[in-house]
């Protein structure tokens, strides 16, 4: 009987479930179609936002001495004619406050950074509310011979890669020995090159740089930037003049720069940045 009645309860059950209804969740997960970033910085901070943002023609670690001709814009879905209070701190100073409307524009006037590292604040404010925000580092370098070009500060055994005013990398690096320095000035990138035994000095790349006069002849004086074989070496005086870098950092340097790009090589430069 025992064994009777478990029978009929589990046919009883399967047939129940049989005839329950699936179960629907009450929420769906949906991927977002813009990038994570660009939502951030378009997103309304307010509670009952305006639905306005700020824009922007600046880059984060853009390079640039000067914010003079710097294009601002407020935009949103409908023009208001409510004005909005617009700021800019640079470096926790306010340098400009400008009452502003949507769909308004405007160039900011000459405002120049500090040499090193800039912090730029934006913000855009409904009376007491804060509606938009931006934070953007800024560099201004004390050399720019071009858009692109690498910068190398002997002091500080640092290679700063900029590429399109953007400073893209920094690398920690070796420089020559006291007796053999490595020389300063502009160079020009000439050459790649993948060295065929990678466990030599060179290491496995290199990169050769010619002075302006000597380019057009290639005439090649010995100098370089190229891996090593001595990782230890890296921070320290230890060349016989080129710049020694880690292998994988001349790897990805090489895959990033284009032939003919400006090397400036300085003794010590006013400011120093951590990698990035």
């Amino acid at each position: 009987m025992k064994r009777l009645g478990l029978a009929l309860f589990c046919w009883s059950f399967l047939n129940l479930s049989a005839l329950a209804l699936p179960l629907k969740p009450d929420y769906e997960i949906q991927a977002f179609s813009t990038p994570l970033q660009k939502q951030e910085t378009q997103i309304s901070l307010s509670e009952q936002p305006p639905n306005v943002w700020l824009s922007v023609a600046l880059a984060n670690h853009q390079v640039i001495s000067n914010l003079k001709g710097v294009w601002i814009s407020v935009l949103g879905e409908k023009t208001s004619s409510e004005n909005f209070e617009l700021s800019l701190m640079l470096n926790q100073k306010t340098v400009l406050q400008k009452k502003i409307k949507a769909g308004e524009a405007f160039f900011l006037p000459a405002i120049a950074l500090e040499t090193g590292s800039n912090e730029l604040i934006l913000k855009l404010q409904n009376k007491e509310t804060l509606i938009n925000q931006q934070k953007l580092t800024l560099y201004h370098l004390s050399e720019r011979p071009a858009a692109t070009f690498v910068l190398v500060d002997k002091y500080n055994f640092a290679l700063y890669y900029v590429q399109n005013d953007i400073l893209e990398k920094t690398y920690p690096i070796a420089t020559g020995r006291p007796r053999t320095p490595t020389p300063t000035g502009l160079f020009i990138m000439g050459k790649k090159e993948i060295m065929p035994y990678p466990n030599t000095g060179w290491g496995v790349r290199r990169l050769l740089i010619y002075t302006k006069s000597a380019y057009p002849s290639r005439h090649w004086s010995g100098y370089a930037l190229h891996g090593t074989n001595n990782p230890n070496s890296i921070g320290t005086e230890a060349s016989h003049g080129c710049v020694r870098m880690f292998n994988q950092d001349v790897t990805e340097l090489s895959e990033l720069i284009p032939i003919e790009t400006p090397v400036v090589i300085r003794e010590k430069l006013p400011f120093y940045f951590e990698k990035t």
